[in-house]
């Protein structure tokens, strides 16, 4: 089976995922996937399979997965690219490369 969309869903003001260079030696190591998403360039013909999206303004500064499904605006954004669909109120917000959780089947 091939995945047919993926969605990661980010949080840029999750304080431990900010720390997550600091595993490397010098705190020089890669930016935590789930703090800076992915550049769609990189994706070449994949990218318009992915969508990101940052919930950092639901979810603020917490490291908390339950954050996730108990904001209405994280479950819209996962409910609509679980059913290939954005909600009206999202569809016209929605940035050209965003992106952010992940279904597989």
């Amino acid at each position: 089976p091939t995945t047919e969309r993926m969605l990661v869903v980010r949080n840029s003001a999750d304080r431990v995922l900010n720390l997550f260079r600091f595993v490397y030696r010098g705190g020089h190591g890669p930016p935590a996937l789930g703090s800076v998403g992915v550049a769609p360039s990189q994706l070449g013909k994949f990218a318009s399979q992915f969508d990101q999206f940052d919930a950092a303004c639901y979810l603020g500064r917490n490291h908390n997965w339950q954050g996730y499904f108990y904001q209405r605006g994280v479950l819209e954004r996962i409910r609509g690219n679980l059913l290939l669909e954005f909600p009206a109120e999202l569809a016209a917000s929605k940035p050209s490369s965003h992106v952010e959780v992940v279904a597989a089947e």
